[in-house]
């Protein structure tokens, strides 16, 4: 009876350990029509609040299009978990994304919204959070 709880809790563990273990795909699609340094963070709810602490991240140069994604990330391996995408345009070099009056951004910047950005306040995690049980593609459009 040992012997079978014993390989009992054993399979239970394995089972556990690789549903944990899973890894998964994102393709994040991002759309601009300005040119500029883009930086795209993917962010848990951990984390989302410190841009240092990001589960994967990009940084890269884009040319703005009118028309079609101006870029396209993909994360090939991600863990099964809870994420949002955040992103913004560097228009002047500076690293930053540059906060005007009431804390309004002046540069182009979005993230992967579960509905529209929210006017009246700042974003919380649960809106643009998404779960990644599977491999997906997102779109986010800069403004």
């Amino acid at each position: 009876m040992k012997k079978f709880l014993s390989a009992t809790l054993i399979l239970a563990t394995a089972f556990a350990v690789s549903a944990q273990d899973e890894r998964f795909g994102l393709l994040v699609r991002v759309h601009c029509a300005k040119s500029g340094t883009l930086y795209l963070l993917v962010v848990d709810e951990f984390n989302y609040g410190d841009p240092k602490k990001a589960a994967a991240s990009e940084i890269l140069p884009v040319t703005g299009k009118a028309e079609g994604p101006a870029a396209e990330i993909t994360f090939p391996d991600l863990p099964t978990g809870t994420y949002g995408v955040r992103a913004f345009l560097d228009q002047n070099g500076n690293g930053n994304l540059d906060i005007g009056a009431f804390g309004i951004p002046r540069e182009p910047w979005g993230m992967s919204w579960k509905e529209k950005r929210p006017s009246m306040r700042p974003p919380r995690f649960s809106d643009y959070a998404f779960e990644l049980k599977e491999s997906r593609d997102l779109l986010v459009v800069l403004e």
